[in-house]
Protein backbone atom coordinates (compact mmCIF):
# COMPACT_ATOMS: atom_id res chain seq x y z
CA UNK A 1 0.00 0.00 0.00
CA UNK A 2 1.45 3.36 -1.03
CA UNK A 3 1.98 6.19 1.43
CA UNK A 4 -0.97 8.01 -0.12
CA UNK A 5 -3.23 5.11 0.83
CA UNK A 6 -1.66 4.28 4.16
CA UNK A 7 -4.65 3.95 6.54
CA UNK A 8 -3.25 6.43 9.07
CA UNK A 9 -2.55 9.01 6.37
CA UNK A 10 -5.99 8.39 4.90
CA UNK A 11 -7.70 9.03 8.25
CA UNK A 12 -5.72 12.22 8.84
CA UNK A 13 -6.61 13.54 5.37
CA UNK A 14 -10.19 12.32 5.00
CA UNK A 15 -11.80 12.28 8.45
CA UNK A 16 -12.84 15.27 10.53
CA UNK A 17 -14.14 15.02 14.08
CA UNK A 18 -16.74 17.72 14.64
CA UNK A 19 -17.72 17.06 18.27
CA UNK A 20 -18.02 14.14 20.69
CA UNK A 21 -18.89 11.30 18.29
CA UNK A 22 -19.75 13.37 15.21
CA UNK A 23 -17.53 12.81 12.18
CA UNK A 24 -17.38 13.91 8.59
CA UNK A 25 -15.68 11.61 6.09
CA UNK A 26 -14.87 12.70 2.54
CA UNK A 27 -13.89 10.03 0.02
CA UNK A 28 -11.27 10.44 -2.69
CA UNK A 29 -14.11 11.03 -5.16
CA UNK A 30 -15.64 13.75 -2.99
CA UNK A 31 -18.52 11.80 -1.46
CA UNK A 32 -19.38 13.19 1.98
CA UNK A 33 -20.56 11.03 4.88
CA UNK A 34 -21.81 12.69 8.06
CA UNK A 35 -22.04 10.47 11.13
CA UNK A 36 -24.17 11.28 14.18
CA UNK A 37 -24.49 15.02 13.48
CA UNK A 38 -25.80 16.96 16.46
CA UNK A 39 -23.63 20.03 16.90
CA UNK A 40 -23.91 23.02 14.53
CA UNK A 41 -20.54 23.81 12.97
CA UNK A 42 -19.19 25.62 9.91
CA UNK A 43 -17.02 22.54 9.36
CA UNK A 44 -19.98 20.51 8.11
CA UNK A 45 -20.52 20.11 4.37
CA UNK A 46 -23.69 19.02 2.66
CA UNK A 47 -23.67 15.25 2.72
CA UNK A 48 -24.30 12.43 0.31
CA UNK A 49 -25.11 10.16 3.24
CA UNK A 50 -25.97 10.80 6.88
CA UNK A 51 -25.59 7.91 9.32
CA UNK A 52 -27.41 8.09 12.65
CA UNK A 53 -26.75 5.41 15.26
CA UNK A 54 -29.57 6.40 17.62
CA UNK A 55 -31.58 9.48 18.50
CA UNK A 56 -30.02 10.66 21.75
CA UNK A 57 -29.49 14.44 21.48
CA UNK A 58 -25.69 14.15 21.46
CA UNK A 59 -25.95 12.03 18.30
CA UNK A 60 -28.95 13.36 16.40
CA UNK A 61 -30.12 16.93 15.97
CA UNK A 62 -32.88 17.28 13.34
CA UNK A 63 -31.95 20.88 12.54
CA UNK A 64 -28.31 19.98 11.94
CA UNK A 65 -29.30 17.04 9.76
CA UNK A 66 -31.61 19.29 7.71
CA UNK A 67 -28.73 21.69 7.16
CA UNK A 68 -26.68 18.87 5.61
CA UNK A 69 -29.30 17.79 3.09
CA UNK A 70 -29.03 18.28 -0.64
CA UNK A 71 -30.78 16.61 -3.55
CA UNK A 72 -30.33 12.87 -3.19
CA UNK A 73 -28.95 12.81 0.38
CA UNK A 74 -29.66 9.49 2.07
CA UNK A 75 -30.36 9.60 5.79
CA UNK A 76 -29.89 6.21 7.45
CA UNK A 77 -31.21 5.44 10.93
CA UNK A 78 -32.07 2.32 12.93
CA UNK A 79 -35.41 0.99 11.73
CA UNK A 80 -36.66 1.19 15.33
CA UNK A 81 -35.95 4.94 15.43
CA UNK A 82 -37.75 5.46 12.14
CA UNK A 83 -40.75 3.40 13.26
CA UNK A 84 -41.10 5.41 16.48
CA UNK A 85 -40.88 8.76 14.69
CA UNK A 86 -37.61 9.53 16.43
CA UNK A 87 -36.07 10.44 13.07
CA UNK A 88 -38.47 13.44 12.79
CA UNK A 89 -39.37 12.30 9.30
CA UNK A 90 -35.86 12.75 7.97
CA UNK A 91 -34.86 9.13 7.35
CA UNK A 92 -34.74 7.74 3.83
CA UNK A 93 -33.55 4.33 5.03
CA UNK A 94 -33.99 2.26 8.17
CA UNK A 95 -31.79 -0.72 9.01
CA UNK A 96 -32.17 -3.53 11.54
CA UNK A 97 -29.23 -5.20 13.31
CA UNK A 98 -27.56 -7.76 11.07
CA UNK A 99 -28.93 -6.26 7.85
CA UNK A 100 -26.75 -5.37 4.88
CA UNK A 101 -28.11 -2.79 2.45
CA UNK A 102 -26.83 -0.85 -0.54
CA UNK A 103 -27.47 2.84 0.13
CA UNK A 104 -26.41 5.11 -2.71
CA UNK A 105 -22.72 4.50 -3.38
CA UNK A 106 -22.20 2.46 -0.21
CA UNK A 107 -22.93 -0.99 1.14
CA UNK A 108 -23.81 -0.69 4.81
CA UNK A 109 -23.70 -3.41 7.42
CA UNK A 110 -25.84 -2.71 10.48
CA UNK A 111 -24.24 -3.85 13.76
CA UNK A 112 -25.92 -3.82 17.16
CA UNK A 113 -24.79 -1.18 19.66
CA UNK A 114 -25.84 -1.52 23.29
CA UNK A 115 -24.82 -1.59 26.95
CA UNK A 116 -24.30 -4.89 28.71
CA UNK A 117 -25.56 -3.64 32.08
CA UNK A 118 -26.44 0.05 31.98
CA UNK A 119 -29.99 0.97 30.93
CA UNK A 120 -28.85 3.92 28.79
CA UNK A 121 -28.46 2.01 25.52
CA UNK A 122 -30.53 -1.17 25.94
CA UNK A 123 -30.23 -4.00 23.44
CA UNK A 124 -34.00 -3.96 23.04
CA UNK A 125 -33.82 -0.56 21.26
CA UNK A 126 -32.03 -2.18 18.29
CA UNK A 127 -29.69 0.79 17.89
CA UNK A 128 -26.74 0.52 15.55
CA UNK A 129 -23.14 0.84 14.59
CA UNK A 130 -22.20 0.73 10.91
CA UNK A 131 -19.69 -1.23 8.81
CA UNK A 132 -18.88 0.14 5.36
CA UNK A 133 -16.05 0.64 2.86
CA UNK A 134 -14.54 3.93 1.67
CA UNK A 135 -11.60 4.20 -0.73
CA UNK A 136 -10.79 0.52 -0.34
CA UNK A 137 -10.71 0.60 3.46
CA UNK A 138 -13.28 -1.11 5.67
CA UNK A 139 -14.57 1.24 8.38
CA UNK A 140 -16.47 0.34 11.53
CA UNK A 141 -18.24 3.08 13.43
CA UNK A 142 -19.36 1.47 16.68
CA UNK A 143 -21.94 3.95 18.00
CA UNK A 144 -22.62 3.99 21.73
CA UNK A 145 -21.80 0.50 22.88
CA UNK A 146 -19.93 -1.65 25.34
CA UNK A 147 -17.50 -4.36 24.29
CA UNK A 148 -20.31 -6.66 23.14
CA UNK A 149 -20.04 -10.20 21.71
CA UNK A 150 -21.04 -9.01 18.23
CA UNK A 151 -17.74 -7.14 17.88
CA UNK A 152 -15.81 -10.42 17.83
CA UNK A 153 -17.53 -11.28 14.53
CA UNK A 154 -16.22 -8.16 12.75
CA UNK A 155 -12.99 -7.09 11.08
CA UNK A 156 -12.17 -3.57 9.94
CA UNK A 157 -9.20 -1.49 8.84
CA UNK A 158 -10.28 1.74 10.54
CA UNK A 159 -12.41 1.68 13.69
CA UNK A 160 -14.21 4.46 15.55
CA UNK A 161 -14.74 3.35 19.14
CA UNK A 162 -16.32 5.07 22.15
CA UNK A 163 -13.81 5.35 24.97
CA UNK A 164 -15.31 7.74 27.51
CA UNK A 165 -16.50 5.10 29.94
CA UNK A 166 -19.57 6.83 31.36
CA UNK A 167 -22.24 5.41 29.06
CA UNK A 168 -20.05 3.25 26.83
CA UNK A 169 -16.97 1.09 27.06
CA UNK A 170 -13.97 2.76 28.67
CA UNK A 171 -10.55 3.39 27.13
CA UNK A 172 -9.13 0.00 28.15
CA UNK A 173 -12.12 -1.93 26.82
CA UNK A 174 -12.08 0.12 23.63
CA UNK A 175 -8.42 -0.72 23.08
CA UNK A 176 -9.31 -4.39 23.51
CA UNK A 177 -12.10 -3.97 20.95
CA UNK A 178 -9.61 -2.49 18.47
CA UNK A 179 -7.39 -5.54 18.92
CA UNK A 180 -10.30 -7.94 18.39
CA UNK A 181 -11.34 -6.07 15.26
CA UNK A 182 -7.84 -6.34 13.78
CA UNK A 183 -7.81 -2.58 13.26
CA UNK A 184 -4.94 -0.98 11.39
CA UNK A 185 -5.97 2.42 12.75
CA UNK A 186 -8.24 3.26 15.66
CA UNK A 187 -9.99 6.55 16.37
CA UNK A 188 -11.39 6.98 19.91
CA UNK A 189 -14.59 8.99 20.34
CA UNK A 190 -17.37 9.83 22.82
CA UNK A 191 -15.06 11.72 25.14
CA UNK A 192 -14.22 15.31 25.97
CA UNK A 193 -17.75 16.69 26.26
CA UNK A 194 -19.09 14.68 29.19
CA UNK A 195 -17.67 15.06 32.70
CA UNK A 196 -14.55 13.05 33.57
CA UNK A 197 -13.94 11.94 29.96
CA UNK A 198 -11.40 14.54 28.86
CA UNK A 199 -8.37 12.23 29.11
CA UNK A 200 -10.01 9.17 27.54
CA UNK A 201 -8.47 9.67 24.11
CA UNK A 202 -4.93 9.71 25.46
CA UNK A 203 -5.73 6.81 27.78
CA UNK A 204 -6.99 4.81 24.82
CA UNK A 205 -3.78 5.52 22.91
CA UNK A 206 -1.73 4.34 25.90
CA UNK A 207 -3.66 1.07 26.16
CA UNK A 208 -3.72 0.44 22.42
CA UNK A 209 -1.10 -1.81 20.90
CA UNK A 210 -1.28 -0.23 17.48
CA UNK A 211 -1.85 3.02 15.63
CA UNK A 212 -4.22 5.57 17.15
CA UNK A 213 -5.30 8.82 15.56
CA UNK A 214 -6.67 11.43 17.96
CA UNK A 215 -9.01 13.83 16.18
Amino acid sequence: MSAAFDPKTWVENHVLRIAQSSFQIVSDTGLVIAIDPFSPSPKWSQADMVLVTHNHPDHFNPEVVRSLLKEGTRVVVPASVRASGGDRGLATDGLVPGETKVVGEFTLGAVRAYNLRLPVHPRSKHWLGYLFAVDGLTLYYAGDTDLIPEISQLRADVVFLPAGGLFTMNAKKAAEAARILGAKVAVPMHYGMLPLTGKAGRQFAAFRDGITVLL
